[in-house]
């Protein structure tokens, strides 16, 4: 397990301990889960590489859920305002 990946070296040892057979899990900063294959490429990683070692890539987004007792609609979106039992 690793905590980013922002450099090269940080990379190429993540691909060379994917290929021998270790999980790796680690953390890329992209929009979507698509841009971590050019992110990567970016790094100077090797496509082939790329290709035999990569298993799955994962995206998270944290959205903030409306409550319907504390939100408004405004034109044509909605917006939370809060209320005392959601803080």
């Amino acid at each position: 397990m690793t905590g980013k990946i922002r450099d090269f070296e940080t990379a190429k040892i993540a691909v060379q301990a994917s290929l021998i057979g270790h999980l790796v899990l680690a953390t890329l900063h992209t929009k979507d889960s698509v841009a971590a294959v050019t992110r990567l490429l970016d790094r100077d990683i090797e496509l082939f590489l790329l290709s035999s070692s990569f298993l799955g890539v994962g995206a998270q987004r944290l959205v903030r859920k409306l409550r319907v007792y504390c939100r408004r609609h405004d034109d044509q979106m909605w917006h939370a305002v809060g209320c005392a039992q959601c803080g």
